[in-house]
């Protein structure tokens, strides 16, 4: 009898043993299982973003008077504002067709006179571009929380914008290339260095109906970016796992060309 009851104890002790392990097992898994599931809800919720953004982009340019072509010089703000850094090293200046910008004059909302009291009614200067995300960590308020290591490299997708106090293009003798008094707002995050904001495919329109997406040196010569497409790229880096999502294409077009 006692010898039953020694051996139930051992069969006992055997069995827990047997079941702590299936239990830990089990546990592993679904630990494994919910890493892998957060790895994918974010890497869905990141390419959603940057998606978002790129339609953000072509619903603006949709509403573009004019686009500025290659080989125009543009000055954002202020050589000291870390909003408008060129990621290429040039402060705040940028060169349309070599620097990772597109910039355009977006037209007004409503018709009227164009005044601070009737903001809807005046031409807008629009730009997008990225800056360095390790600019954003060292020089903005907000910076130290957005530090990851994993992603020193990585670029962020920024908007700028600034009210021009013109109702139409015709106005201004030129489309302005020095932009003051405004500063970049966050588009998208973990953007591709380097190749995660291109534009390309583009064709120019003339005045005079030519098409030839060449600078000019007349100071009232309006050529502009007619159609193409801009690339968007995001990448996020981590010890396993992520890293650079499907290319995604968006066209360039504008209703509101006169030309």
């Amino acid at each position: 009898m006692r010898s039953r009851k020694a051996l139930s104890l051992v069969e006992l002790l055997i069995a827990s043993a047997i079941f702590i392990s299936i239990l830990a097992f089990i546990t592993r898994g679904l630990i494994s299982s919910s890493t892998v599931v957060d790895k994918i809800i974010n890497e869905a919720q990141l390419i959603e973003d940057t998606r978002s953004a790129g339609q953000i982009i072509s619903d603006s340019l949709n509403r573009a008077v004019y686009i500025y072509p290659p080989n125009k010089k543009i000055s954002l703000n202020s050589p000291g504002s870390w909003t408008v850094e060129n990621p290429n090293g040039n402060k705040n200046i940028w060169l349309t067709g070599n620097d990772p910008i597109i910039a355009f004059i977006e037209a007004s909302e409503q018709t009227g006179i164009c005044s601070k009291s009737n903001k809807k009614a005046c031409l807008y200067f629009v730009a997008y571009y990225p800056i360095k995300r390790t600019t954003i960590v060292k020089k903005a308020s907000y910076g130290q929380a957005l530090k990851d290591d994993n992603n020193n490299d990585a670029w962020v997708l920024f908007e700028y914008r600034k009210r021009l106090a013109i109702n139409q293009l015709s106005e201004a003798q030129q489309p302005p290339l020095n932009i003051k008094a405004s500063s970049g707002k966050l588009l998208a995050d973990f953007i591709a260095p380097d190749i995660g904001f291109k534009i390309t495919n583009i064709s120019c329109k003339n005045p005079d109906g030519t098409s030839t997406c060449k600078s000019n040196s007349e100071p009232d010569f309006k050529e502009t970016i007619s159609s193409g497409e801009f690339i968007l790229l995001a990448q996020y880096n981590k010890k396993i796992g992520f890293n650079k999502s499907p290319k995604m294409v968006f066209n360039i077009s504008a209703r509101n060309l006169n030309y």
